[in-house]
């Protein structure tokens, strides 16, 4: 993770080195405050004075940097995140739950750039610090050149004790932290259970354990770094009032100015804290690089951030046929609990078909292994009698409506033209198809539709299909939440909308069956009939 590469880092580097100089020359000024007369005293006064407003400048230039520099560096991972999301399989997906891929968004990305921008700042803001107020020690008298080495080679020294400790605690406090969000994430997928069956005193108990064992380990991590940062505290302590009381002597000894002590007093204590803070927060750093390699590596070779509308995705898991399309599967075993076994069958262009079976049969899971969100399977899947990759999906050539109806926080437009490619009226007319007369394009939706009735719903999702204009309409369960008239309008608007149908049903109403090619019934047992 090369941090130079990315936008705005850069400045934020030369600000830091700026304000850091700009610091060290503050703390310098303080000797120019002694003078022999008062027009000396007021020159120097205002020379202080000019410092002083160039380093409250640097400063805001200095924050604000940084701040870019972050929220640049922000953007970019997350959108690195959004195409390592859009590259996956639907079952690389699935392999976590949506709590688990919010988490890179909301903890990973932040926490890497704290460890690693935040720190790599951090430790140029020290060295050049460090490098600063060496050189002003020096320019004051020689010899505190020598105070300076030696205080940094003490201080060198001393965090070495401490650093093999701090290692383990890091790793081991992110370690701790990832298993109690687990766990927590579990505690309340599951609280419904415990309301249910009145289980309170287990969910009390589950949870302040879990707590009890992530604070336990905070304490201990608190207790550590407190420790340390008490022992080099007390060594860059102890480093200043040696320099100090050499500093008084020199004074006594008319070898330097008596403004030299007040410099001092800043310079000294600045360098100790510098040295420390660079050193120490090494670790950090290193934590904050393993961390991004271990959940952000995809983004390794990514440093800018791109327009929406330029981004390519690898479409190699996608399908590329010709139309028309014929779909057909042979031999098709999943294996369930209970293997899922299912006879061959084909579906071929302008056709209409039905499949029904009672709930567990297999009939979704069937569909899910045609259109490639089910890719552990025996068997084969071909299209135009070719083999499909089961990691291949069919979505470029099918549209599918399934179950589990998702709403977005927007308009009914924008709901069902995912692409934005209908006008207002093509999407009114295409409420007032299904049914939903009263609805306007315009009409925003909250809470994944909790403004909305189930039937309400399960309109705008087949609404949704229906817009993508695909050859193939498979839908599952598209009727199931609605009145036996809203179920034949929708079935005859989905006999219509597209070439080839497949529809998933555990009911058939007597209108529909007259337009059917073929019905496919898969029986409880995992036995199929035509």
């Amino acid at each position: 993770m090369k941090l130079y590469q990315y936008k705005h880092i850069p400045m934020a580097i030369f600000s830091t080195i700026t304000f850091s100089l700009l610091s060290v020359l503050l703390s310098y000024s303080m000797s120019l405050l002694i003078a022999q007369n008062q027009n000396e005293l007021l020159k120097r006064f205002f020379s202080v004075f000019v410092i002083y407003l160039l380093h409250s400048i640097a400063l805001f230039w200095n924050l604000r940097s940084i701040a870019k520099a972050e929220t640049s560096l922000q953007s970019i991972l997350a959108q690195q995140t959004d195409i390592h999301f859009a590259k996956m399989n639907f079952e690389q997906y699935h392999q976590k739950d949506h709590g688990e891929h919010l988490s890179m968004y909301i903890n990973d990305i932040p926490k890497v750039i704290e460890l690693t921008l935040d720190k790599y700042l951090s430790r140029i803001k020290m060295a050049t610090t460090a490098i600063g107020s060496f050189v002003a020690l020096i320019k004051i008298h020689y010899s505190l050149g020598l105070v300076a080495i030696v205080a940094f080679t003490f201080m060198s020294f001393v965090p070495k004790f401490f650093q093999q400790k701090l290692r383990h605690y890091i790793s081991g406090l992110q370690t701790e932290k990832a298993s109690y969000t687990s766990k927590v994430r579990e505690l309340l997928q599951g609280y419904i259970t415990f309301f249910e069956n009145m289980a309170f005193s287990v969910f009390f108990h589950k949870s302040s354990a879990a707590t009890k064992k992530y604070t336990d380990y905070q304490l201990k991590t608190q207790t550590f770094t407190a420790t340390m940062s008490s022992c080099l505290t007390f060594v860059n302590g102890f480093v200043s009032v040696v320099a100090v009381a050499y500093v008084s002597y020199l004074v006594i000894r008319n070898q330097v100015e008596a403004g030299a002590l007040l410099a001092v007093l800043s310079l000294i204590p600045s360098f100790g804290s510098s040295v420390i803070q660079f050193l120490s927060e090494g670790e950090f750093y290193k934590s904050g690089l393993a961390l991004f390699d271990e959940k952000l590596a995809f983004a390794k070779d990514s440093v800018t951030l791109q327009e929406p509308s330029t981004i390519q995705i690898d479409e190699s898991n996608q399908s590329e046929y010709t139309h028309p399309y014929s779909l057909s599967l042979k031999n098709i075993k999943i294996p369930f609990k209970n293997q899922l076994s299912f006879p061959d069958m084909t579906f071929l262009p302008h056709q209409k078909y039905a499949i029904m079976g009672e709930s567990g049969s297999g009939k979704s899971s069937l569909v899910k292994v045609l259109i490639g969100e089910i890719e552990k399977y025996s068997g084969e899947v071909l299209v135009n009698n070719k083999k499909k990759n089961p990691s291949q999906h069919l979505f470029n050539i099918i549209s599918y409506m399934n179950q589990e109806t998702f709403l977005f926080n927007d308009s009914i437009k924008n709901n069902i033209d995912l692409l934005g490619q209908m006008s207002d009226d093509d999407v009114q007319q295409l409420l007032n198809a299904v049914g939903l007369e009263s609805f306007s394009p315009e009409l925003v939706i909250h809470d994944n539709g909790k403004n909305l009735s189930g039937g309400q719903r399960q309109r705008l999702a087949f609404a949704r299909a229906i817009a993508r204009k695909k050859e193939i309409l498979i839908l599952d369960e598209a009727t199931a939440n609605l009145d036996t008239q809203s179920a034949q309008i929708l079935e005859g608007l989905a006999i219509q909308s597209a070439k080839t149908v497949i529809m998933i049903t555990h009911h058939m109403s007597d209108t529909l069956r007259p337009h059917l090619d073929d019905v496919i019934t898969i029986r409880s047992l995992n036995e199929s009939r035509r």
